[in-house]
């Protein structure tokens, strides 16, 4: 089976996996009848079950934020409670309405980004025990979910291309994907004692806790145990990251429904944050010139403390403890977040520098230049100044967020022998083939709950049309794997065009065409 017709309330919905959650139902009992589908379209007998909405009881937390606003993420006026660092217009943050209202939707818009968003409030063990809670659709198909526990204030930690090796000295990282559950630590990565399989839905919330006591880490999905490990921390108190990525070359969209903690140190300051650009967005050489660029004043004046930060991916030969921070006329020592963070290239650091208070007055309207100087080469992924003792009133407006609308399937293609063998790009001319299509509907389910069925689909071959598919047998599919015999005879070797060409099952939408290229051989 390839789908689900999911039926409640006079309502359809067509889906691909096999967990799905309805939103804004009544408190009472509904009936749900659920049939599965083949990729032709055909409907299996109806299972139906009855229940009542419910939220389930959720263990004693001290600490929780359960996004009815977007105001603990404005960090530009006081009462922030999470730092959040993104790409600056890739990443987009508001509190949707409807049946997602409550929970805070990230809108990844450049299709290759990532969020962190940093607590405030210190994660605290007492006696070796403690327990962090997130609800959360982030770890659905082709996304992830790191937790991260830094005995410091880093922004950021770790690398996507080695985050084994990237980790500063007593971090632990939590990792959720479609891979599994990864437990790692500056020391390595564990292997649990026990992993369990979890399925989870696209765009479908779930329960995650990260539970330590003194013999270890367990990590729980919906309640049930999906890994375990020895892993200890070294630390009693910690700041939490929770960083959600998108799934790769897409623009998508998670949501944050509630993050709970049992026991917290609250933050001995109340900050506000205003974003800097520095002259130059990479480290320069000591010697080298720097741009007369810098920072306004005035969000200094009134101040009482101020400090700089800012995250740098480490270059090669780059050591993060021996960086300054060039301010007008002035070399300020920048200072990493977290002791222990790793020189190591490719690797995140997050640099503190304390500004002295001589510079929150004066006559001159901004302090340039602004630049970070090293040994070595680094990229800036962003920065900005923490300040204590100032209370700005005006919060920013959230972003608009694009409109949702169920898609058509992915489809993707694949050259196979006549005896299933993976052939890549290339095929021979001169012997049959088959031709794979893949038309997955798991990421399009993530981007707006369900997905825009369909009635079939075309293939052509240099523009020549060879084959037409029903997919509607007994009503719209919203994918499946199918597989065509060729035999291009009539082809030359050479570079040749496949393309699909999906219609809709509502007859007013486009239909979609996707295109693939492969070689044919003598």
């Amino acid at each position: 089976m390839t789908g689900y017709e999911v039926q409640w309330d006079g309502q359809t919905r067509l889906v691909g996996r096999p967990v799905v959650q309805l939103d804004g139902l009544g408190n009472r009992e509904h009936e749900v009848q659920v049939r599965s589908m083949d990729p032709f379209g055909r409907r299996s007998v109806p299972v139906r079950v009855t229940g009542m909405p419910s939220r389930a009881a959720r263990s004693a937390l001290e600490y929780t934020d359960e996004f009815d606003s977007t105001d603990s993420v404005h960090a530009e006026v006081p009462g922030s409670r999470w730092h959040v660092s993104g790409y600056r217009g890739c990443v987009d943050l508001n509190s949707p309405g409807g049946a997602k209202h409550g929970q805070l939707a990230v809108q990844f818009g450049c299709g290759a980004d990532d969020v962190v968003l940093r607590s405030r409030a210190a994660f605290r063990l007492v006696s070796g025990n403690g327990r962090l809670t997130a609800v959360t659709d982030a770890a659905g198909p082709r996304g992830q979910l790191n937790f991260d526990f830094v005995p410091g204030t880093s922004d950021r930690i770790g690398s996507r291309s080695d985050p084994v090796a990237s980790l500063p000295a007593g971090a632990i990282r939590v990792s959720i994907s479609d891979s599994g559950v990864r437990i790692i630590t500056d020391h390595g990565e564990f292997t649990p004692s026990a992993v369990r399989p979890a399925t989870r839905g696209s765009g479908t919330l779930h329960k995650f806790d990260i539970v330590f006591t003194p013999a270890g880490l367990q990590v729980f999905q919906d309640d049930s145990m999906v890994a375990e490990s020895s892993a200890v921390p070294s630390w009693t108190t910690s700041t939490v990251l929770l960083g959600m990525i998108g799934p790769p070359g897409r623009r998508s969209r998670v949501h944050l429904d509630m993050v709970g903690m049992s026991a917290v140190v609250q933050p001995a300051e109340q900050v506000v944050e205003f974003a800097t650009a520095l002259g130059v967005q990479r480290v320069l050489r000591p010697q080298e010139n720097a741009p007369g660029i810098g920072v306004s004043r005035q969000p200094l004046i009134g101040a009482t403390k101020a400090r700089l930060r800012t995250t740098v991916t480490l270059g090669a030969g780059t050591d993060p403890a021996g960086m300054t921070l060039q301010l007008a006329d002035r070399t300020l020592p920048l200072v990493p977040a977290t002791p222990g963070s790793p020189a190591r290239a490719g690797a995140d650091v997050t640099l503190v520098a304390e500004l002295p208070p001589d510079v929150f007055t004066g006559e001159a309207p901004a302090l340039s230049p602004l630049v970070i100087r090293g040994q070595g080469t680094g990229a800036v992924l962003e920065s900005y100044l923490e300040i204590v003792g100032t209370a700005p009133t005006e919060r920013s407006p959230d972003p608009e967020l694009d409109q949702r609308a169920p898609a058509m399937p992915t489809v993707t293609m694949a050259l196979r022998g006549v005896n299933g063998v993976d052939l890549g790009k290339i095929a021979s001319a001169n012997a049959p083939f088959q031709l794979e299509i893949n038309l997955d509907p798991a990421l399009s389910q993530r981007d707006a709950d369900d997905v825009q069925p369909v009635r079939g689909f075309e293939v052509f071959l240099n523009e020549r049309r060879i084959a037409a598919v029903p997919t509607d047998l007994e009503g719209p599919a919203v994918g499946g794997v199918y597989r065509l015999t060729m035999s291009p005879t009539d082809e030359l070797p050479g570079a040749q065009t496949l393309a699909v060409r999906l219609h809709p099952a509502d007859q007013q939408k486009q239909s979609q065409w996707t295109q693939f290229e492969i070689s044919l051989i003598s």
